[in-house]
């Protein structure tokens, strides 16, 4: 269930834009998207940019924000979401992962509807998976 992320958008025609500071990478895509509104039924079209950072291996941060039209209803649609991952490594203990997401859409101004998950899980140092934390909540106005 770590890959329980939800996919609000597909991404057609990207141009990734790398940039590398030390240990930081980042790339940036910006890209059209065709598909459903989030907590609707209305098509919508508009862009995305998604950006993706990532330190040591270790750590990664996933920012994605769009700005759609209502295909219909002309609405503005414009949402927001971000994607947290950590993986601590403990010699001789284990190690430890934990993803967070968080991810928000208006319409015309006003919250639609929003998506949380959180999950944690535990490791021994022989590999041997010991413990699970897991969070989901999904909410339409």
């Amino acid at each position: 269930m770590v890959l329980v992320a939800i996919s609000f958008f597909t991404i057609d025609n990207g141009v990734a834009q790398p940039a590398s500071n030390d240990n930081k990478t980042t790339s940036i895509v910006t890209s059209n998207y065709i598909g459903l509104a989030f907590c609707g039924s209305e098509q919508v079209k508009g862009t995305m940019t998604v950006e993706m950072t990532q330190w040591d291996k270790l750590r990664y941060q996933k920012k994605t924000t769009f700005i759609l039209e209502g295909q219909v209803s002309h609405a503005q649609y414009i949402g927001f979401g971000i994607i947290n991952f950590h993986r601590n490594d403990m010699p001789e203990l284990g190690w430890n992962r934990t993803y967070t997401q968080t991810f928000s859409v208006t319409k015309d101004g006003v919250p639609v509807g929003y998506s949380h998950v959180n999950y944690h899980d535990t490791y021994n140092p022989d590999g041997v998976w010991t413990s699970q934390a897991m969070n989901v909540q999904f909410e339409c106005f």
